[in-house]
């Protein structure tokens, strides 16, 4: 045999112990993942938005109940504040007549329901009431009324007006005469008890009136109560 035809019987004995195919492809190594768990293979989960507590819903209606219109007797109260005698009209919200920083008279919220001119001063000068005082008369006389165009004789109070009078020096209670004139000097007295007394620097006497006339005087006496 050839030296050919030894080299040509290698080549097909080579050939067909590899079986004459074409060798597989190289498959590269990536490496192995650092943890295999089934944790880290999981996609990462993703919180809902939280809703707001219900609380926070409600607390606007809450704010809104605080928020209560003012009402007549927590307004702010006029006050016609002169040094001898005023008249003012007064309605439902009432109002205060001050004389002299002193005296005055207080309509209540609510006392009348309708505008009603208030008088109310020293009884002294043109205007005054010339009328007797009541026995024990104690410090100076007021003249006090009330109208509205209805007419009524008295205007009633519900609840009543009140009197505030000062109290002289040394005197530590006293009683309101209310004198209606009827007729010259004479008038019918009607003589309250004090529903308080505020002492101090300035001591005060408060009265109620369930009805004001057009037109009466007022002053403090010692005398005794003639009326509860």
């Amino acid at each position: 045999m050839t030296a050919r035809s030894v080299a040509s019987l290698l080549t097909v004995t080579l050939l067909a112990a590899c079986g004459g195919s074409t060798p597989p492809p190289k498959v590269e190594n990536h490496g192995v993942p650092l943890t295999d768990s089934p944790a880290s293979s999981a996609p990462a989960a993703v919180e809902a938005p939280t809703p707001p507590p219900a609380a926070s819903s409600a607390a606007p209606e809450k704010e809104e109940k605080k928020k209560k219109p003012p009402t007549p007797s927590s307004a702010p109260i006029p006050l016609h504040a002169v040094d001898d005698e005023a008249t003012t009209t007064f309605a439902a919200a009432g109002g205060k007549i001050r004389i002299g920083g002193a005296a005055e008279l207080f309509v209540q919220p609510g006392a009348v329901d309708q505008a009603t001119n208030f008088t109310f001063g020293k009884n002294a000068g043109k205007s005054q009431l010339k009328l007797t005082p009541y026995k024990g008369q104690i410090g100076e006389l007021y003249k006090i009324g009330a109208v509205r165009p209805d007419g009524p004789k008295e205007i009633t109070g519900v609840p009543a007006f009140v009197v505030r009078m000062p109290l002289p020096k040394g005197t530590k209670t006293a009683n309101l005469v209310y004198a209606t004139p009827a007729g010259g000097t004479k008038a019918t007295y009607t003589v309250l008890a004090p529903t308080k007394v505020d002492e101090g620097d300035t001591p005060f006497a408060y009265f109620e009136l369930a009805k004001i006339g057009a037109e009466a005087v007022v002053h403090l006496t010692s005398a005794p109560p003639t009326a509860p």
